[in-house]
């Protein structure tokens, strides 16, 4: 007979992306948020969902469409 607790489907996780910053990466990382152009608090949600390595990220991860409309070929 099942008891009313929930049972997580598992139990146990894969380790998490090894994650080690080079110089370079942290030179760039300073430079965007310097900038002011980009959201580095997106930046690092994505960078903590990829090292979590919990699965494919979400639709609102993902590169948007390109559409064709407008575009002249020749």
């Amino acid at each position: 007979m099942p008891s009313g607790k929930a049972v997580p489907k598992r139990k146990k996780v894969r380790l998490p992306l090894r994650s080690d910053y080079t110089k370079q990466f942290e030179k760039d990382f300073q430079r965007l948020s310097r900038s002011g152009k980009y959201n580095m608090a997106r930046l690092k949600v994505v960078m903590l969902l990829l090292i979590a390595n919990e699965g494919p990220l979400g639709a609102e991860w993902l590169d948007a469409e390109i559409s064709q409309k407008g575009c002249t070929s020749g």
